[in-house]
């Protein structure tokens, strides 16, 4: 296996710089390192179970925080598909995330899946890890994938997995009754201001409604489709 010669062994791979000084190679240099572990003449190597182990603990697969890392450390491994507009995502990715996203690239595709590394788009990024954490994101993150949701709804109503989440999710802002003071719920616990009875039943209290840039016609469209409640039953005739 061709990068045995670098290392005295994996573990010496992982505790020193060995014969190979990592802190001198750059962005190119640690492709055509990987492409010289992974390809001969041009055509891709059909790597042994035992090879692929091994190139896992090797600290060269960039990451979209600029820094590279090895596949060993955790069970799963992810990469963001070349298609995502990662410059959207920057805002609201915590650090500690873009330091273990790996960077999609296409020349390794086929070797990122024999390392079973999973492919992600925005979609799925937000309902693996974003909203799950959203709660306990400062507000300017929370601002963040709120535009986003609401900037790429076109694409992300696709994934059925995001719905899901969404409907889940205390993302939707609203006024409290005392102060007015913006809070976050999920979408069922607010009503659409479109249903005419419910607006006309509750018409002064706006805490009831969604709030700021969810008032607008798309937002509440996408509201709609996570849970927005828009029928009049027993429970909502006691609220009256």
């Amino acid at each position: 296996y061709q990068c045995i010669h670098y290392w005295h062994s994996s573990t010496a791979a992982m505790t020193s710089e060995g014969r190979l000084k990592w802190s001198t190679l750059d962005s190119k240099d640690f492709d055509h390192l990987l492409s010289l572990l992974s390809s001969h003449g041009g055509n891709r190597l059909s790597l042994m179970i035992s090879d692929l182990s091994l190139m896992k603990h090797l600290p060269i697969f960039e990451t979209i925080g600029d820094r590279y890392i090895s596949l060993n450390e955790r069970d799963k491994n992810f990469a963001i598909k070349k298609s995502v507009n990662f410059s959207s995502m920057t805002d609201y990715l915590p650090l500690s995330l873009q330091c273990k996203l790996l960077t999609g690239k296409d020349e390794f595709e086929g070797l990122y899946e024999d390392l079973n590394v999973e492919f992600l788009n925005e979609a799925t990024i937000l309902s693996k890890f974003i909203l799950k954490e959203f709660s306990s994101m400062p507000l300017s993150q929370k601002e963040s994938v709120i535009k986003n949701i609401l900037s790429n709804w076109v694409t992300l109503s696709a994934s059925e997995e995001l719905l899901n989440e969404l409907k889940n999710t205390a993302f939707v802002k609203r006024r409290l009754k005392n102060d007015g003071e913006i809070t976050f719920v999920r979408p069922s616990q607010v009503f659409d201001p479109r249903h005419h009875l419910l607006k006309a039943i509750f018409d002064n209290d706006k805490s009831l409604f969604p709030a700021e840039e969810f008032q607008s016609t798309k937002a509440l469209e996408i509201l709609e489709r996570v849970g927005l409640q828009r029928t009049v039953d027993k429970e909502t005739f006691l609220m009256c």
